[in-house]
């Protein structure tokens, strides 16, 4: 068995892991570097063509109220 076959089936296993094998498996998704104008109801209608959005929050500074630029789904 040679080195190079052996680093291809080493790739492969690893992205085995990353397939998503169940569409009904939840997790919590960060997106970063947002634009300034982007607010909730623009962001869930965007993400909601990859699939359903059950919970959505945009950070917000205290003081003023504005997006700080990030977001969890």
């Amino acid at each position: 068995e040679t080195a190079s076959h052996r680093k291809s089936r080493q790739l492969a296993r690893r992205f085995n892991k990353l397939k998503v094998t169940d569409g009904k498996k939840k997790g919590v998704l960060y997106i970063g570097h947002l634009p300034k104008g982007f607010n909730e109801t623009e962001l869930k209608s965007f993400f909601t063509q990859f699939g359903a959005v059950s919970k959505l929050r945009v950070a917000r500074s205290q003081k003023t109220a504005r997006p700080k630029g990030y977001a969890f789904m």
